[in-house]
């Protein structure tokens, strides 16, 4: 299942803790990160306990059924030859048993392959336990990418219908159409492009959180270049300019609001 970065970037999923400070955050995030993982080390073990335990019945199953087919044809040897009736019935019950022999080691193999998979997941989960969570950015040390005004906050809102609840998982900027636009950090442009929902957009890697762009007009920069804090980097295409900040915890990174995180105006 290949997707373009920006996509999956911005389609996955997100933690949200209103209310909080920036250090408070990165403290939340850390320990839903590693109670998240250890959770799923519990339901990986358990399914490698269950996948066990009917790997262990299927071939037991395997091995009867094979026994009492055996037992039925080896009756029949004696009349094999003299009785054109067993002779029938001995070759159905032997072309029943290489059926159910095929069908009995098809299934043990993909259960096989379940255990493997499993084992896997485990081992993945595993190093991932293992990988301490990578830096964050302190309170208020980010630039605006613009000076502008909050029109679209970070987490839950109403749809047009006022009954769907949607989850912005960055912010909108008010701007105008041609604004400069700047980095918040000093990272490296690691996305160029169209992102779902976003028009076009760029994604900074900023070693330990990403920074993510939206409704840009002409960029400034290439994909792969370094940029400094406040570099010029795209124009705004909009009157407003999306913001998403993401903090690389796992292997896509969770959303979280980056107004505690920007300076303060």
């Amino acid at each position: 299942m290949k997707r373009t970065l920006g996509v999956m970037l911005v389609l996955a999923m997100s933690l949200v803790y209103p209310g909080q400070g920036a250090a408070d955050k990165s403290e939340k995030i850390r320990a839903d990160y590693e109670f998240t993982r250890s959770a799923q080390l519990s339901s990986v073990a358990k399914t490698q306990g269950l996948l066990a335990d009917k790997y262990t019945l299927r071939e037991t199953e395997a091995k009867n059924r094979t026994r009492a087919l055996y037992k039925l044809t080896r009756a029949s040897w004696g009349r094999l030859w003299f009785e054109p009736k067993t002779r029938k019935k001995v070759a159905r019950w032997l072309g029943a048993a290489r059926r159910i022999a095929k069908r009995d080691q098809r299934e043990l193999a993909l259960l096989r392959t379940e255990i493997e998979l499993a084992d896997s997941a485990q081992e993945t989960l595993e190093q991932a336990v293992l990988r301490k969570a990578p830096k964050m950015p302190s309170e208020a040390s980010l630039q605006w990418p613009i000076r502008g005004k909050v029109v679209a906050s970070f987490g839950d809102f109403k749809g047009p219908s006022r009954r769907l609840v949607m989850r912005r998982r960055g912010i909108e900027i008010k701007a105008k159409r041609g604004d400069k636009l700047v980095a918040l950090a000093d990272g490296r442009v690691r996305y160029l492009g169209p992102i779902s929902g976003l028009g076009q957009g760029m994604i900074i890697d900023h070693d330990g959180y990403l920074s993510i762009l939206g409704h840009l007009g002409a960029p400034t920069v290439n994909s792969g270049d370094l940029v400094k804090t406040g570099q010029l980097v795209a124009i705004a295409s909009k009157s407003r300019v999306y913001l998403e900040l993401r903090i690389a915890i796992g292997s896509l990174g969770h959303s979280v609001d980056p107004v505690p995180f920007l300076s303060k105006k």
